[in-house]
């Protein structure tokens, strides 16, 4: 997702992470990618504000995650909180956008 500049989610000291002003994130049901509840884990969907001139803005991707309510956090971050779980079952491997085989 490195054309997803607008979501640099910083990792506090306790493992998770938190969205970025500008950016915000939703957990979908890997089943029916309906919005998963607080806590529930799922497919992590990132959007950003600052994308303009392409579709950018609203990413789905193949990593599993988990949300919590806001400023839950021990840290003292503001904001939505992602904990990422791993990879999705069966999702391609890929590596950085820059890499030649």
């Amino acid at each position: 997702m490195i054309e997803q500049t607008g979501a640099i989610y910083i990792e506090c000291e306790y493992g998770n992470m938190h969205a970025p002003n500008g950016s915000n994130f939703l957990i979908r049901s890997s089943r029916d990618f309906v919005t998963a509840e607080e806590g529930e884990s799922g497919l992590i969907q990132i959007f950003s504000d600052i994308q303009t001139s392409y579709p950018g803005h609203s990413l789905l991707s193949e990593d599993i995650g988990i949300s919590f309510p806001f400023s839950t956090c021990s840290c003292g971050s503001q904001g939505q909180i992602l904990n990422v779980l791993g990879r999705a079952e069966r999702s391609e491997v890929r590596g950085c956008s820059d890499a030649v085989n």
